[in-house]
């Protein structure tokens, strides 16, 4: 019965020196725990690191809708383009007319000659003829008067050789004058056919 007792009194002893030594009021090291204090002010940003390389390029997208049709071209009214002749031409260029008159004179038939001679000569070219009046007068006047000039011109050179569908014409009435002054002289030279050519 003493033993009995003995071994109880040292069992308690053991158990209470044990439970002693576990508890140190230390968490971490009574159970391992850690232990996190309140966090600090957040440390400044550090700098941005270095831009990485661009990625591949996607796929390509659908077409987009067709745009609106555009308006059509208005095509340049067709010209006579004038080209160089030979220095013996100069005096040719144009065929002059009396006040109010149509009929070629005498004097300018040399000139119409020269230029059916021209034409046949080069076959591969095209004439124009644009007829002038001087500023007296109406306008209805002087566009009728100026195609009168034009054709008697063009009839001449047929009757010279010159094929009719070689030839092209323009009445001008007294726009475009190549003397502007109001003085008989000016107005002489205003009254004209002139003659201009270009490639077929």
């Amino acid at each position: 019965m003493r033993d009995a007792r003995t071994l109880m009194v040292l069992g308690a002893a053991v158990l209470l020196a044990a439970c002693g030594t576990a508890r140190t009021g230390d968490p971490a090291r009574d159970f391992g725990w850690k232990v996190y204090n309140t966090p600090g002010p957040m440390g400044v940003m550090g700098p941005n690191g270095p831009q990485g390389p661009a990625g591949p390029a996607g796929p390509q997208g659908p077409p987009g809708p067709a745009g609106p049709q555009g308006a059509a071209a208005i095509a340049p009214a067709p010209t006579v383009r004038e080209v160089s002749v030979p220095k013996e031409w100069e005096s040719f260029s144009n065929v002059t007319f009396d006040l109010d008159k149509a009929e070629i004179r005498p004097s300018e038939r040399d000139k119409i000659k020269a230029v059916a001679d021209y034409m046949q000569q080069n076959p591969k070219l095209e004439l124009g003829l644009a007829g002038y009046t001087d500023p007296q007068g109406n306008n209805p006047h002087n566009q009728a008067l100026s195609e009168q000039r034009t054709k008697a011109v063009t009839e001449a050179l047929v009757q010279a050789g010159v094929p009719k569908n070689r030839i092209q014409t323009a009445a001008l009435a007294s726009r475009n004058r190549n003397c502007t002054e109001n003085t008989q002289d000016c107005y002489a030279q205003n009254r004209r056919v002139e003659f201009y050519f270009r490639n077929q």
